[in-house]
């Protein structure tokens, strides 16, 4: 059992090194990576 959050138009999040969950798709999405390496 975990939390679910909903992102709309416009929303932004980050997930942090180690995530693991499932990403359910809806509608039509862009999405945009950026991948920061210390």
């Amino acid at each position: 059992a975990g939390e679910t959050k909903t992102y709309r138009a416009g929303d932004s999040f980050v997930m942090k090194p180690g995530f693991v969950g499932v990403w359910r798709t809806i509608e039509t999405v862009r999405k945009i990576y950026v991948c920061v390496y210390d």
